[in-house]
């Protein structure tokens, strides 16, 4: 019977973390650390791979709120959303993306509002530097399979950056 105890121990652990991995906010992470790491990698150009999991990450229609550009708040939906991706990812000449820090995670139904701190160097012909630390706000709605969407995308200056 001694031998087994290890066994079941292991067995408890790994149940453990399952049911720890499959928690929504730790699903929301993940998902949030799969959209910086596409942003840092955009500088290598895009694949087939990085566009297809970003179209995984995406709602059919997405708002986007960057204080950065000309036209602050600008709505796109999926395939206007990809395209721009892929037009960044020929032109970027140098990208760095990473989560400072995960400020918060709220939920509310099939909502999640994931507000953090992202640290990035873009080098971009004839664009307005992204350079330095950003106050990021991450809207996610769950679909109707129980997938978590990106709906909307909030990104400005860090106050104190």
């Amino acid at each position: 019977m001694k031998r087994y105890l290890p066994m079941l121990g292991l067995v408890v652990l790994a149940i453990a973390f399952l049911v720890w991995r499959s928690l929504p906010e730790q699903v929301i992470k993940r998902r949030c650390k799969a959209l910086i790491e596409l942003l840092d990698q955009m500088d290598a150009g895009a694949s087939v791979f990085d566009y297809n999991r970003l179209d995984g990450l995406l709602a059919d229609r997405i708002e986007f709120r960057i204080d950065l550009l000309e036209e602050e708040l600008v709505s796109a939906d999926r395939e206007q959303a990809l395209s721009a991706y892929r037009w960044m990812s020929d032109e970027v000449k140098r990208s760095s993306f990473s989560i400072a820090e995960f400020r918060d995670i709220e939920f509310e139904g099939d909502e999640a509002r994931v507000r953090m701190e992202v640290e990035s160097v873009v080098e971009m012909p004839d664009i307005r530097s992204l350079d330095g630390r950003h106050a990021c706000e991450f809207l996610w709605q769950r679909d109707g399979k129980g997938d978590w969407r990106l709906e909307g995308l909030s990104w400005s200056e860090s106050p104190g950056s």
